[in-house]
């Protein structure tokens, strides 16, 4: 089985949504790769594992609720809504512009509203 292509990978120009990620302290652990959408805020991100066949896609994942849980197709998909890749929607963030430059502070809730729209909070699936 040949490795997954990295979604920074998808081809550029003006249809370019996702990058490799810039995050500093790099793919949350257990996953060895990661990338994330291009502009905006909140931003997309994914951590996945760069090669399905490798040990570390192969071994028991170790989070909360998947601790024995073995899965090489495994992702996690957050929303981070400052430079430094926080993902609580509602604390207040500074760094949220494209150069990480300080700016007022906004709750992520209203970061993700000026940005995508307003936010159903109180939406659930059928049968929760």
């Amino acid at each position: 089985m040949k490795p997954i292509d990295d979604l920074g990978d998808v081809p550029g120009g003006s249809s370019r949504f996702w990058r490799d990620s810039h995050d500093l302290k790099g793919p949350h652990a257990p996953f060895d790769l990661s990338d994330e959408t291009e502009s905006g805020a909140p931003r997309g991100q994914v951590q996945y594992f760069r090669d399905p066949t490798s040990t570390a896609a192969n071994a028991p994942l170790g989070r909360v609720d998947l601790t024995a849980l073995v899965d090489p197709s495994a992702l996690e998909l957050d929303q981070d809504y400052d430079c430094v890749h926080n993902s609580n929607p509602a604390c207040s963030y500074t760094t949220y512009g494209s150069f990480c430059a300080p700016q007022p502070s906004k709750l992520g809730t209203n970061l993700y509203e000026s940005n995508y729209g307003s936010v159903e909070s109180t939406w659930k699936p059928t049968g929760c």
